[in-house]
């Protein structure tokens, strides 16, 4: 059977009406019976009767509620009082209203001794929110980092209800930790940046400021890190749920890192090949902290230097002391050219080394444009055969326009040099950078060598100045080589003839054969860097690692693709066999975010692809490896 009945009945005849908001409260309610009208709202009691008798024409009727027993049997008497009426009680305050009391009486006596406490001239300890970190351990004063600390009472207590921003507090922690315009930017990005990040990277929205509190916290104790953050601590900005880093975290784009490194070294080749020889056992290292110091910032920190960790294998290589041919790169040259064919044209070039054989260099032909805009025509000058007159005059032209910079070289010396260099296209260069670019020529070398080549060189050009054709005059017998003993004679031996080795008689006197010229090697007397003379052409030796000639014109060349003669002999200094060997350690990649662009050489200089917001500590990961 289905049971209708209420929960609980609330009704005026069956349940006394409850004042729980009324300040006062009969003084009979602790004894559980309380008068029904209750005290006023100021607290007094008019005496306790059950009912308010009603009168109906002569008779008063008893009202009092079924709560109560109903109407009573005494009734009202004849002036219409109750007859059950009881003598006044004492109200009292309900404890609903004395807790509020003792609350607020609580509160008004803590805030007095917060305002006792906090008027001081000095900071009670029970105010400090907890121990600093060790790295701000000596910060002794508050208002360092709290400037409202220092504007008393009254300035704390404007500050608690002032408008916060995100640069007003942070403004103390910039004054010691300058972190440029954007530090207070999300990551130290500026927002326009942090909106063209990866997808996945960016927080949604970006906001424009966040304090450094956002991300750091203070107060933590001494052992704390300021820099290290939680995942709870990501979810300020980040709106997307983070549960777990790996459940939750973003996939990571375009890691690893595939850009060419600046420095090209093989770390497993060296392991697998170079270091498993017993030569080298003794400079194996013996981990990567040895060549990697792990506490520089930064995802790639920079390995140890070449002098302490390349150069007991590289440097002599660096030098050419492995080289077997020529150990300086050809700087200039004088140029074979076709002479049996120029002389049946009766070509005027004056003399010209018959040993020369070799096609000219790139500053060869920058040299030939010192005096004259003369072009030697793109054909090969050692076969000139069958060639139109017009091409053979366009290769005397240039001739004469070689002897003429030559020339000039010789008597003008390194100026000359310098004024070709930023000729034309090339930006002006100063003084330091011609330095590097000429490499300590001296006029010494060029004279001897000028003298050796074209020994009446200034008559000839004076000449051919006037208008006196010079007849071609051929050379030279070659390169020098070591002369070959003479025939032994029959005189000569030992058992010839009547000389008896044990008679007392001195022999005749017998001419002995002229020793073979040695002739000692300019490369070798440069071993350690320098200009010197090889046959029909002069030579620049590296010092080693970092030769400032060799990085100087690399640069020009990489960054001077416009001139011709810098494209080629930049190709020539960059070749996989090439002197000095540049190109097997550095991949010379563009450095775009600098003006002037310019090559990289070390790794420190390897530019950001992007914009990344990740953090990568090889401190951390490398204690984490295997002893």
């Amino acid at each position: 059977m289905r049971d209708d009945s209420p929960l609980q009945t609330h009704d005026h005849r069956t349940s006394p009406y409850e004042r729980p908001t009324s300040p006062w409260q009969c003084g009979r309610a602790a004894e559980g019976r309380p008068c029904a009208a209750g005290p006023d709202r100021h607290g007094h009691c008019g005496g306790c009767q059950p009912c308010q008798p009603l009168k109906e024409g002569e008779r008063w009727i008893c009202q009092r509620p079924a709560s109560q027993g109903g109407p009573c049997a005494e009734g009202p008497d004849i002036r219409g009082r109750c007859g059950l009426a009881t003598p006044p009680c004492t109200p009292v305050r309900p404890l609903r209203r004395r807790r509020r009391r003792l609350a607020i009486g609580f509160f008004l006596g803590l805030l007095g001794l917060l305002l006792i406490g906090l008027g001081r001239d000095s900071t009670p300890t029970w105010v400090v929110p907890g121990i600093k970190s060790s790295s701000h351990v000596s910060v002794t004063r508050c208002q360092t980092c709290h400037p409202a600390h220092a504007l008393g009472l009254i300035g704390w207590i404007k500050a608690a209800f002032s408008t916060y921003t995100a640069g007003g507090f942070s403004q103390s922690c910039l004054a010691c930790h300058p972190l440029g315009h954007d530090a207070l930017a999300p990551h130290g990005v500026a927002g326009y940046r942090l909106k063209s990040a990866p997808a996945g990277e960016k927080p949604v929205p970006v906001p424009d400021q966040l304090a450094c509190n956002a991300c750091h916290r203070e107060h933590q104790g001494p052992m704390a890190s300021l820099s290290r953050l939680n995942d709870a601590r990501c979810q300020t900005c980040h709106s997307r749920r983070f549960r777990a880093f790996s459940a939750d975290h973003a996939d990571f784009a375009g890691y690893p890192d595939f850009r060419p490194p600046a420095i090209r070294f093989d770390h497993g080749s060296h392991h697998r090949k170079h270091f498993q020889e017993p030569r080298l056992a003794a400079k194996v290292p013996s981990g990567c902290p040895v060549c990697h110091d792990p506490r520089q910032p930064g995802t790639h920190p920079r390995g140890a230097s070449f002098a302490t960790q390349c150069a007991a294998c590289h440097e002599d290589a660096l030098r050419g002391l492995d080289r077997a041919g020529l150990r300086g790169i050809p700087m200039l040259r004088v140029p074979g050219l076709d002479l049996n064919t120029l002389r049946r044209a009766n070509a005027a070039i004056g003399q010209w080394p018959e040993w020369a054989v070799d096609p000219p260099t790139p500053l060869t032909l920058l040299l030939a444009r010192a005096k004259s805009p003369a072009e030697l025509p793109a054909v090969d000058a050692m076969s000139l055969e069958g060639q139109s007159p017009e091409t053979l005059r366009a290769v005397v032209d240039w001739v004469w326009a070689f002897k003429e910079g030559l020339l000039a070289l010789s008597e003008e010396g390194q100026p000359l040099w310098a004024e070709l260099l930023v000729r034309d296209h090339a930006p002006s260069a100063d003084a330091r950078s011609l330095a590097a670019l000429i490499g300590g020529l001296s006029p010494g070398t060029v004279r001897s060598a000028v003298k050796e080549w074209f020994p009446d060189l200034a008559a000839e050009v004076a000449r051919h100045r006037a208008g006196e054709k010079v007849a071609l005059k051929v050379t030279g017998s070659g390169p020098v080589v070591a002369k070959a003993a003479p025939p032994v004679k029959a005189s000569d031996t030992l058992l010839d003839g009547d000389d008896d080795l044990l008679s007392d008689t001195p022999s005749a006197p017998v001419d002995k054969p002229a020793a073979a010229p040695v002739v000692a090697g300019e490369a070798g007397w440069v071993g350690f860097g320098g200009w010197y003379r090889d046959e029909f052409q002069l030579l620049y030796r590296p010092s080693g690692h970092a030769d400032a000639l060799l990085r100087a014109w690399i640069e020009r060349g990489f960054s001077q693709t416009d001139r011709p003669e810098f494209k080629a002999f930049y190709a020539a200094l960059t070749a996989d066999k090439a002197v000095g060997g540049c190109t097997r350690c550095h991949t010379l990649g563009l450095n775009a975010t600098v003006k002037p662009a310019h090559a990289l050489w070390t790794a420190a200089e390897r530019p950001a692809v992007g914009l990344s917001t990740r953090r990568f500590s090889h401190t951390v990961h490398l204690r984490a490896l295997p002893e």
